[in-house]
């Protein structure tokens, strides 16, 4: 778009493409078009550059220039508006990185760093022009058509030149330079300006400005390279030497003006011409100033003047000659108003001051250029505050100024008795002189002691932690000394005991100081604080000093007191409290920790009280034990024991409380007839401490119910293994009820009178007696009433009514075992009284019997859970809210009871009531349903669950249909209940010991025993449960040349039930079971018997050996099994060792090894010292042993059932200790003597002897009725086979049967006659 322009011959314009992508075009700054079409990118950086020409050749039809081209230059980057707008005028640097090509074109040389040189390609003037002259900036390039065919200049004087100018037509408007320069000074420096040339015209132009002169006119056709210079001069003259200057009084200033008027000839006057007014300073004042107008006819120098003075001068002129009034001389400039900045102070105000002093220092008023003010009319404010303390009035003053002497000048002064950092604040007319505000430090005045002040342990100390006292030191005004410097001391002078002592202070830091000492000694002090000088106290000396022990050292502290006491009685001992200086405590704030522990009782401690003693420190520990045997008494602080702690003390028991003594045997309850009855007697003091020492009086006395003259006096003894302990030893012959009296220095002990029941013993053979009557004669074919009754009697007279052994049920815990009655008949309804003997450990589980009556009625009337008894009738059940304790694996007899008519129901131990709740008040049980042993019935007969089965043992079951009083509760413990007594409904005992139908002794509800023969007669030591256990008994006098060992045994494996050891032979005698046979040990030599026992099941085994012949032999359920001679012949047991049931010793009494126990159970065992023949081994195998058997060592019924101890029912009491004890069910043993008698006659009696003798229920036997048809003569012989078939006392009878009257059909006729 680019035109011919008449008014801007040469136009910038630069083309700018980039890849937005656009190619916009500028014309003198302003976008005049943009391409946006074909804008690709270079596809090399090897091209050629071409100015005027369109190819890399020249040729006139791609000479597309026909004008001019300046300033080329070649970018690389697109530049913005604004930038190109800069560049018009401006000439580029060639060393712009961004900058790739740029030509002037007063040459072809890249004057950028890219070095990209051009070529001359054609024949065209290429002249480049650069000027800079009077703010005008041209380049041009001519290409000049035409020539100038005359110029002329019309006169003037300094105003306005006429210059006529021939140009061709052919091309118009091409410039040409032009200008006005002295003679020969034409050039490109020549005053120029620019013409546009027409055809034929004449161009007029300003020549303002120019210096008076001759100047000829210049031209150049060629850019400037070549000038002519035409040969008219013109000048330039104007006199305005008569213009007046005047020079006014000032200030200090930039701007101080002279002033001129201009005039020519006395008349005012413009300068018209090229000339001007110059004033020159002199006198302190240097330089020209060329005048600027300012108004018509007035001109004006200024100058920067800004140091004041009065003898300046100043000559002004024009075309170098002076105007009227030049030079003025000694004008004036006087110093400017104030300028706080420009203000100074003449002495050091801001330096440290102490406090007190005054400061004083002058403030010098300076104009802004720092001329001295010469009068004192200035407002000056001195400020000083203090930085930190808010609390400090700031100090005001106004400084008085003294123009007289010191024009100008203020002085100010201050003092400050406050420390610290100050702000000083010093304003003029209110503004801030230099330097201000400033920091002033005041610091403190000399030391005063009497303003120093003391902190810390100056009246009261701890003893031994270091006494610190710290001093603040200040002076007269109060105010913390902080140098370090000074010296202070403290004089201590002890009130009490000790000397006098001094220490120094050491400073610490800033204004404290510290005084460090250590004082052990607690006690009062005088301390004094003084200066070095030991004369000026500080505030508040001489103190008072108290010090105080320290913190209380476990190791300082002591207790003392004594070593023995009697239980309940107190013992006092002293703790005193001290500190690690050995200084008694002054108060009671101390905590002790005290331990009063039994040393082998855990969990016993010794009550005891701590008090304050009136002594300081001193604290009372009152201890007072009751449970005897050895104390440590210890006390111990911050968990440290304290000097003499760990006293043992030994609490010894008090003195015998009868009511607090223990009695215990199982013969107090009950005891055979003729059999030692042991009673224990601990005698126990109030705090029931067993007592250590004899001397108490003990009786028992037992006394027969029924027949009162019948007395049985116990010897008592000292127990010399238990001290404090006695044993009464009772013997009763005649069996029935006793009541047993036990006293302690004649006052009865608890639960004396004791109910004892004396059964009688084993039957004795040959002792029975026939109550019958036998008839000497009877006709044949009558048959007798029952010919009575074979009672067998013990050795004493007493009628045996039990048989071999007193067996009791066992459940396992399981739901197959059990013992039931379906179709109870006649259950009571309405009052029901059950009565059992219980043992189990475990604590759920039925207790006596459930009676069910179906679904609904399924616990009609039940017990359960010996931990806390649940009783229920008909569905309606009451728990004991508290512990009833039968789950301790000892036997209880329960009794339970309830009635319908108030619903009154009582649950007792023993004769104790531990449980009456009210339950199903009106209602009646059931009239039909089943009654179940062992299990709880969740329907009838059945739905047993295994939690709710009996674990354990119950025994001599009764059930009543009355509500029994508690005498009667008690009789039916151990004396034999009166079987035709209406109201019992059933009684079971147990005592089959065999088979599957358990009688009811009253009627005819007989119990089936489901899951096998349920009926055990004794407890034993159970290895399988614990294979660590063992029984033993030491010092043991084992026979020396003869012997016999029977027991019940039951092997599931193991090696051992039985050794003997001594402490030279741990093989003294051992069983031992190895290689699937026995083996027995005789004084350490092992015999084989190659005999082999059946494993999980019950044997009977007994081994017999005599020293002469050495003869050993091994018996098994009653039978000779293996004989063997020359065993250990002639010699003879060593006596003192011990006997182990369970395991084998290594080592007497002990080294067991696991392998070699028993895993097993044994029971019912005995020792003989004699080798029993095997009669007597068949005849103690299915008996019980009464315990007085000549030449019986031990005896183990095991009749305990539970805890530590095996009694021997043999006189000799050779007990056995169970250590860790497990006890089990012992075996069930058939009892071959229920049926002990026998009938036999001669071979014609009729009747069948094998049934003539049936049992009796509790013991004797019926002889029944006996029929003869023959007449003749009987022999009726009553066998007791128990006694090898000995005859029954009265036996044999002699039986006469008499032919009956004549029967015609039985009657024979005879004779040869007939």
């Amino acid at each position: 778009p680019l035109t011919h322009s008449p008014t801007h011959p040469l136009t910038h314009s630069p083309t700018d493409p980039d890849r937005r992508p656009s190619i916009p075009q500028y014309i003198n700054g302003i976008l005049a078009s943009k391409m946006t079409d074909g804008c690709t990118v270079m596809s090399s950086s090897n091209n050629y550059i071409s100015v005027g020409n369109a190819g890399t050749t020249y040729s006139a039809s791609n000479a597309i220039n026909r004008g001019f081209v300046a300033d080329l230059q070649l970018w690389k980057i697109a530049r913005t508006q604004n930038q190109i707008r800069e560049s018009i005028w401006s000439h580029p640097d060639g060393k712009n990185p961004d900058l790739v090509g740029y030509y002037p074109n007063n040459n072809l040389n890249d004057e950028s760093v890219s070095g990209n040189n051009l070529a001359n390609g054609g024949s065209a003037s290429r002249n480049m022009k650069f000027n800079r002259q009077n703010e005008m900036y041209r380049t041009k390039s001519f290409d000049l058509y035409g020539t100038i065919s005359a110029m002329s200049v019309t006169s003037g004087v300094c105003n306005t030149q006429s210059i006529t100018f021939t140009q061709s037509t052919t091309r118009l408007n091409d410039a040409m330079m032009i200008g006005f320069a002295p003679d020969g000074e034409c050039s490109n420096q020549a005053r120029l300006f620019r013409a546009t040339l027409t055809s034929s015209a004449t161009q007029n132009v300003n020549f303002a400005g120019g210096a008076l002169g001759t100047y000829k006119l210049c031209y150049s056709q060629d850019a400037g390279v070549t000038w002519v210079q035409q040969t008219p001069q013109y000048t330039l003259a104007e006199d305005m030497t008569t213009s007046v200057v005047t020079v006014p009084t000032q200030i200090a200033t930039t701007t101080h003006q002279v002033n001129i008027a201009s005039k020519m000839g006395g008349a005012d006057h413009e300068i018209t011409c090229d000339q001007k007014f110059v004033c020159t300073y002199s006198n302190g004042l240097s330089g020209t100033v060329d005048a600027v107008k300012v108004g018509t006819n007035l001109y004006r120098c200024t100058k920067s003047i800004t140091t004041k003075g009065t003898a300046y001068s100043v000559a002004v002129q024009i075309n170098g000659q002076h105007v009227s009034g030049s030079p003025v001389n000694n004008f004036v400039v006087n110093p400017g108003p104030t300028l706080a900045s420009q203000t100074a102070i003449d002495a050091v105000w801001d330096d440290n001051l102490v406090a007190g002093a005054t400061r004083v220092f002058n403030i010098v008023a300076k104009d802004q250029f720092g001329n001295v003010r010469t009068s004192n009319t200035d407002t000056v404010v001195l400020t000083v505050h203090h930085k930190t303390d808010g609390s400090v009035t700031d100090l005001v003053v106004n400084p008085v100024g003294n123009h007289a002497t010191l024009p100008g000048t203020y002085t100010a002064s201050f003092t400050r008795t406050v420390t610290g950092a100050y702000d000083i604040t010093v304003t003029m007319n209110g503004n801030a002189v230099p330097g201000s505000p400033s920091t002033l430090t005041v610091t403190p005045a000399v030391l005063n002691a009497a303003k120093c002040t003391v902190s810390g342990e100056t009246t009261a100390d701890t003893a031994g932690t270091g006494n610190l006292i710290d001093l603040i030191s200040r002076d007269q005004y109060e105010n913390l000394r902080t140098a370090g410097s000074d010296t202070f001391k403290a004089h201590f002078t002890p009130l009490t005991t000790g000397s006098a002592f001094e220490t120094t202070s050491t400073h610490l830091s800033g204004q404290t100081y510290r005084f460090s000492t250590t004082i052990n000694v607690a006690q009062s002090y005088t301390l004094k604080i003084t200066d070095n000088g030991g004369v000026n106290h500080v505030t508040g000396s001489p103190f008072t000093l108290v010090v105080s022990p320290g913190p209380t050292t476990a190791g300082q502290s002591s207790l003392t007191g004594g070593n023995s006491v009697i239980a309940g009685v107190d013992i006092d001992y002293t703790i005193q409290a001290r500190d690690a200086n050995n200084n008694l405590q002054n108060g009671h704030s101390d905590t002790f920790v005290i331990t009063t522990a039994h040393n082998t009782a855990a969990g016993v401690n010794a009550p005891y009280t701590l008090t304050n003693n009136a002594g300081q420190g001193s604290y009372r520990l009152r201890v007072t034990p009751t449970v005897a045997g050895p104390y440590t008494i210890a006390v111990t602080f911050g968990g440290n024991p304290i000097s003499g702690s760990s006293i043992t003390l030994t609490c010894s028991p008090a003195a015998t409380t009868v009511s607090k003594t223990v009695v215990y045997s199982g013969e107090l309850l009950h005891n055979r007839a003729g059999r030692n009855g042991v009673v224990f007697v601990q005698a126990r003091d109030n705090f029931e401490n067993n007592r250590t020492v004899t001397g108490d009086t003990v009786t028992l006395q037992l006394v027969h119910r029924t027949i009162g003259s019948t007395t049985v006096n116990a010897n008592v003894v000292g127990d010399g293994s238990a001290p404090g302990r006695y044993i009464a030893t009772y013997n009763a012959t005649v069996a029935g009820a006793y009541d047993a009296t036990l006293q302690i220095g004649g006052v009865s002990v608890p639960d004396s009178p004791y109910f004892v029941s004396i059964t009688h013993n084993v039957a004795i053979p040959g002792n029975s007696f026939h109550d019958g009557y036998v008839p000497l004669t009877q006709e044949a074919g009558t048959t007798t009433a029952a010919l009575g009754h074979i009672q067998p009697i013990d050795r004493y007279g007493n009628n045996v009514t039990a048989q071999t052994f007193d067996c009791s049920l066992h459940v396992p815990g399981t739901t197959t075992k059990y013992l039931t009655k379906a179709n109870f008949v006649n259950f009571p309804r309405s009052t029901i009284s059950e009565s059992f003997w219980s043992r189990t450990s475990a604590a759920s589980g039925v207790l006596g019997i459930s009676f069910s009556g179906g679904a609904t009625g399924a616990n009609r009337f039940v017990a359960a859970n010996a931990k806390r008894i649940n009783v229920c009738i008909q569905n309606t059940c009451q728990q004991k809210s508290t512990d009833s304790n039968f789950d301790d694996n000892k036997w209880h007899f329960i009794t339970i009871q309830w009635r319908n008519n108030d619903g009154q129901m009582q649950v007792y131990d023993g004769h104790t009531l531990i449980f009456s709740p009210t339950l199903a008040q009106g209602q009646q049980i059931g009239a039909s349903g089943d009654l179940v042993l062992g299990q709880e019935q969740d329907c009838k007969g059945g739905c047993f669950v295994a939690g709710e089965a009996l674990n354990g043992f119950i025994d001599d079951v009764s059930l009543w249909s009355k509500f029994r009083t508690l005498n009667e509760i008690k009789s039916a413990m151990f004396t034999p209940l009166t079987l035709t007594d209406t109201d019992l409904v059933a009684f079971y005992s147990f005592d089959e010991c065999s088979g599957t139908t358990i009688q009811d002794h009253v009627g005819s509800n007989h119990l089936t025993s489901v899951g096998g023969n349920n009926l055990v007669a004794s407890c034993a030591f159970d290895f399988i449960q614990q294979p660590t256990s063992w029984a033993h008994r030491p010092n043991f006098p084992f026979p020396q040349t003869k012997w016999t060992i029977s027991m019940w045994a039951y092997k599931q494996g193991g090696q051992t039930p039985i050794s003997y050891g001594t402490a030279n032979n741990a093989n003294e005698m051992i069983f031992f079971y190895n290689n699937n046979q026995w083996t027995i040990f005789i004084r350490g030599q092992g015999v084989p018997t190659g005999i082999a026992m059946p494993a999980n099941t019950w044997q009977f085994l007994t081994v017999t050996w005599n020293s002469v012949g050495g003869v050993l032999k091994l018996f098994t359920d009653g039978t000779e099994r293996y004989s063997g001679t020359g065993i250990q012949s002639g010699q003879s047991f060593e006596q003192g060792g011990t006997v182990v049931l369970g395991q084998e010793q290594d080592s007497l009494g002990g080294d067991f090894t696991p392998n070699q126990g028993w895993l097993g159970r044994v029971a019912q065992v005995s020792m003989w010292n004699t080798d029993l023949p095997i009669s007597d081994i068949k005849s103690i195998m299915h008996k019980q042993l009464s315990g007085d058997e000549p030449n019986l060592m031990f005896y183990f019924p095991l009749d305990e059932c539970a805890g530590n101890m095996a009694y021997d029912a043999s006189p000799n009491r050779f007990d056995f200790g169970y250590e860790q004890p497990k006890w089990g069910a012992g075996p069930t043993i058939s009892a071959s003597g229920a049926q002990r008698y026998s009938v036999t006659s001669d071979n014609t009696m009729a009747t069948t002897p094998s049934t003539a003798i049936s049992k009796a229920p509790l013991g004797a036997s019926t002889v029944s009725a006996m029929r003869t048809t023959i007449a003749r003569t009987y022999t009726l012989s009553l066998l007791d086979k128990g006694n090898n078939d000995a005859a029954v006392p009265n036996s044999p009878y002699v039986i006469t049967t008499n032919p009956t009257s004549v029967n015609a059909g039985e009657s024979t006729v005879s004779g040869a006659g007939l």
